[in-house]
Order: structure tokens, then sequence, then C-alpha cells
């Protein structure tokens, strides 16, 4: 599935959390100046398959949502 999105398009501001698997940063969408929320997967961490598995499953559940601040 391709992206319907790139970090390109973003500012990353500060750091607002953090996790296993990497870091959630406030940002900012550069074309319409609106404040979002990052996470930013640590590739690192997925070097083991029972990481990557568990990866895989909540980008999966994400993309079963329907809202509007989940892309």
């Amino acid at each position: 599935m391709e992206p319907t999105s790139s970090l390109e398009f973003y500012k990353l501001n500060r750091m607002i959390g953090k996790g296993a698997f990497g870091k959630v940063h406030l940002a900012t969408h550069i074309l319409t100046d609106r404040q979002v929320a990052i996470k930013c997967i640590e590739k690192t961490t997925l070097s083991l398959n029972f990481n990557k598995s568990k990866v895989m499953n909540e980008i999966r559940i994400l993309m079963e949502l329907d809202h509007p601040n989940i892309i």
C-alpha cells in the first residue's frame, strides 16, 4: 500500500511521548499549518521478528480505524 502522506510535508517540533518502538512528536503540516502528532518508529527496534509483528499489528489496527486524526 502506498503512503498517503510523507514526512517531508511536516516540520517536527518537540517530542511529546516515547514508547517501546519509537517516539511521538508534535509536528506542523507545512501546507496547512495544522498541528498533528507523528509516531516515528525506530527501525533498529524492528530487528527482532517479534517486534516487527507487533508494529505491523499496530499499523493494521490503526488503518482500520475511521478517525480524522489518524492517517
